[in-house]
Parts: structure tokens; C-alpha cells; sequence
């Protein structure tokens, strides 16, 4: 006996969930882009959709619950990451409880990376759905509004309880046919100017893709595809103009890497200063990819900021990380970068595996050296399913583990750290070593008064507040 077709169009939601420092200032608060993708490309299936944006809304469980029973979803759908795992688990059961009848379904990068292992850690999920999931979402669905469970090998990257068969996770080769982000799905976000960056003054902002992946294997990092496909810049142009048409004027290219390919570079953004939109910019490139060229050529196109993950100023941590790059790498992508007058943003880790007093008066001295308009640490995440995060599993240093029951996240130990607290302090150490120095009280005094930028000033003395708190290591 076949199944009979569905009757009624599918309602489906979709969740962001709320950041671990939703409820601090964060350095940036964005529209959701992937959900969006999903969202579009439920809508294009003749699906109704929903959009919560829990983060941005910094809204509760009550409040997303109350969200959900308003609209009446039979799937819900929800990206769930190793940091928020423990609240992605409780919202998953809330919903649960709620909706006893919604199919929940999770993805996200995490899920990608390590799909067995989230619907381990989620019982709740009915489905883990990894990969890029723009054209699988909406078979998924059809195939639940029938009332059947899917078989086996039928959608590709769907793990479930019952489900054996492991299919690869699928990479969309063409992202032309992927239609524009629902950004309708979120207006109430965008009419409450809750999507904002630090250093931009205005909270008209927003961001696109123009490619996905990532060619290189960071061992820190759960990058699920190396192979790098592009949108065609027509297309992107396409998106831009509509942004700027209703009123944006500031935009990140959340590319992980724009600058790939320094020919399709400046071909964008050469067509983005020709159209003369006025749009603020900002880019992600790795160190080596940077060239006086075409930084000249951001400049022109508005570029305000270029993100560079820098890491460490140790050349054996970079070895180690396979960051495949040189500090003098660094030192020259950062002065080409802010020799155009545009702000350069560096990342850098603490407490990579061999990392030692050593390597942190390195790092600390290169960015001194350096003075990058901004300069953010983090203390080390082991992502489940990284090498680094396998590595240490194999030779004892991962302390504590990812968990759905637990908030605390695993670190891995050093040889003069007894607990992650000298990891955070050692951080903290550096922050204050960084920041407290003449140069950066002036810039930011001037971003501040000079662009009337309240919100960076009320992080700044959120900032300075848990600098103090720590004591120097």
C-alpha cells in the first residue's frame, strides 16, 4: 500500500539558537544566513516557513515555544553547535514536550562534522541532516508529510534511528541554482535593527556568501568541505544591489576565505566600485593571500575591514596548527592591509598543544610589533571530529569531554596549566598587555566619541570589567 500525498502545505520552522554570549554585548550579531538559504529553498518547494531568530531576539525556550505553537510546524528544524550543545538538547526537549507531533530535525556544522555523533548526544532529533542541505530539507520534508518514515541511502546525509545505511553528506556543486536567502523570514530582526557590528556606528547591516569551502585543514578547525564552488558575480552583484535597495549600507562577504582566488577577487569587487553603491565591506583572507594589489582594489571597492586568522605568533604553533602560513606572512598581510587605511582584525588562539611561555611572549610581541586595528583571543576549542580534538583523545590531554547534560567545554591540558582558568587568564593577561597601551585608549576614544558608537563603548567597559576580574598568570 502506497503512502498518500500530503494535503495541506508543510509549515516548517526553522531555529537559530541563542549564542553562549547572547546575553553579553557580543562583537557582532548577524542575520542567519544558512537558515535563510534553507528557508528560500523550503519556500521555492511550496513549503510555509517560519524563521527563529532566538539569538538576535535573545528569547527564552518559553518564548521560542510560543513562537512555535503560534505557527503549528509540523517539522522543526535546528543547527546545533559543540559549544551550545547542553541548551540546543534542552530546546530540543522543550520542543518536544510542545510539539509532541513536529518532527525535529538537526544540522548545522557540527552535525556535518559529526552527525552520529549529535543524534547520540540528541535524543530528541528524529533526524541528523548533514551537509548543505538546500535541496535535501525539502525532499526530507516532502517525504515526512506523507507519512512515511525515508528509506534507507534515499536522502543523502540523513542519519536517523533506524537508518544504517551512512551516505555521504552533499556539497552543492552549482550555487547558482541555490535561490537568494529568505530575508523576508527574519523582517521583524531587520525592523528592530538588532543585526549590528562593533565598529560600525549604524545597525543598517547585513551579509551575503559569494562562495563555499575552504581549501585548506586547520587541525583546530571542522571545515566539512575543502572544495572551494562559487556563485557567479552576477548574482552577487544581483543580491548587493537589492541589499543596498532597501537601505543597507554595510555588508560582510561571510566567505571563509574571499580571497581564494585573487582573479575572481578583483573581478568582484573591480564591478562593485563601478557601480558607485556607497556599501561598506568586509572580507576574510588568510595571510598569504594578501597582495598589495588586492588591497588596492578593496580600498576602491569599500572595504572597511579585512579579517585574518593569525593564530600565534610562534612559527612552531603555526607548523603545528597547519596553518601553512609564516609570521612574516602575517606581519606583511597586516601592514598591506592598514597601509590602504582599512581596518585589519586579526584572531588568535591560546593554548594550542605546545604552547608555552615561550609562544605566548611571541605572539604577544608580534601583535605589539604589528598594532592591528583589532586583536580578538580565545582560549583553544577542540572541536569534536578536529585532528586536534582526536589527537588529544589519543594521548590523554583532553579534559572533560562535549556533552549534552554538561555546559562545561573540554580544554586540553598543558604542561604548566592545571585547570582551563590559567588558560583564560593567560588570555586575559595578553588582552591587558594589548589594550591597556596608549595606542589602542586613543583609537577606540576617537571610535567612540568620533562616531558616536554607543554599543562599543558599552563593550568596551564590558570588556575592561572581566579583564580586571582576572589576575595576571
Amino acid at each position: 500500500m502506497t503512502s498518500s500525498p500530503p494535503t495541506s502545505t508543510p509549515r516548517v520552522a526553522l531555529i537559530n539558537p541563542k549564542a553562549t554570549y547572547a546575553d553579553e554585548i557580543a562583537q557582532k550579531c548577524f542575520p542567519p544566513l544558512g537558515l535563510l538559504y534553507l528557508a528560500a529553498s523550503l519556500e521555492a518547494a511550496g513549503m510555509d516557513v517560519q524563521v527563529v531568530d532566538a539569538n538576535a531576539l535573545r528569547a527564552s525556550d518559553d518564548g521560542v515555544i510560543d513562537r512555535l505553537r503560534r505557527f503549528g510546524p509540523s517539522v522543526v528544524g535546528m543547527p546545533l553547535y559543540a559549544e551550545t550543545l547542553c541548551a540546543g538538547a534542552t530546546t530540543m526537549r522543550s520542543i518536544r514536550a510542545a510539539l509532541p507531533d513536529a518532527t525535529l530535525i538537526a544540522g548545522g556544522p557540527q552535525a556535518s562534522a559529526t552527525p552520529a555523533w549529535v543524534l547520540d548526544q540528541v535524543p530528541e532529533a528524529d533526524f541528523v541532516l548533514a551537509g548543505e542541505a538546500e535541496e535535501t530539507l525539502p525532499q526530507l520534508v516532502n517525504v515526512i508529510e506523507t507519512g512515511r518514515r525515508p528509506r534507507e541511502g534515499e536522502i543523502l546525509g540523513l542519519y536517523g534511528r533506524g537508518l544504517t545505511a551512512i551516505s555521504e553528506a552533499p556539497k552543492l556543486r552549482d550555487l547558482d541554482a541555490v535561490p537568494s536567502p529568505s530575508r523576508r523570514a527574519v523582517e521583524e530582526v531587520y525592523s528592530r535593527k538588532l543585526y549590528y557590528a562593533l565598529l560600525v556606528p549604524h545597525r543598517q547591516i547585513d551579509c551575503i556568501v559569494t562562495s563555499r569551502g575552504c581549501p585548506f585543514r586547520c587541525h583546530f578547525c571542522y571545515n566539512a568541505s575543502q572544495q572551494v564552488r562559487y556563485r557567479s558575480i552576477d548574482r552577487c552583484l544581483d543580491e548587493l544591489e537589492e541589499l543596498r535597495r532597501k537601505g543597507i549600507r554595510t555588508v560582510e562577504i561571510l566567505d571563509d576565505n574571499f580571497t581564494t582566488s585573487e582573479g575572481r577577487a578583483l573581478e568582484l569587487l573591480e564591478r562593485i566600485r563601478r557601480q558607485r553603491w556607497g556599501l561598506s565591506l568586509r572580507i576574510k583572507s588568510r595571510a598569504d593571500s594578501v597582495t598589495e594589489r588586492l588591497m588596492a582594489a578593496a580600498r576602491r571597492a569599500g572595504v572597511y575591514q579585512v579579517s585574518i586568522g593569525a593564530e600565534s605568533g610562534s612559527p612552531a604553533l603555526l607548523e603545528a596548527m597547519n596553518k601553512r602560513i609564516t609570521v612574516d606572512q602575517l606581519q606583511r598581510a597586516v601592514r598591506l592591509v592598514m597601509n590602504e587605511g582599512i581596518d585589519c582584525h586579526t584572531n588568535w588562539i591560546v593554548g594550542y598543544p605546545g604552547e608555552t611561555r615561550q609562544t605566548l611572549s611571541q605572539t604577544l610581541e608580534l601583535v605589539r610589533r604589528m598594532k592591528p586595528t583589532t586583536a580578538g583571543f580565545t582560549v583553544l576549542t577542540p572541536y569534536p571530529g578536529t585532528h586536534v580534538y582526536e589527537q588529544a583523545r589519543r594521548d590523554g590531554t583532553l579534559v572533560g569531554d562535549w556533552s549534552a547534560d554538561s555546559t562545561a567545554a573540554p580544554w586540553i591540558r598543558l604542561p604548566w596549566t592545571r585547570s582551563r582558568s590559567d588558560l583564560v587568564r593567560a588570555k586575559t593577561a595578553m588582552m591587558r598587555r594589548i589594550y591597556f597601551r596608549p595606542h589602542y585608549a586613543r583609537e577606540y576614544g576617537k571610535r567612540i566619541l568620533g562616531g558616536a558608537n554607543w554599543t562599543l563603548a558599552r563593550y568596551a567597559v564590558q570588556e575592561l570589567g572581566r579583564v580586571l576580574r582576572w589576575r595576571s598568570p
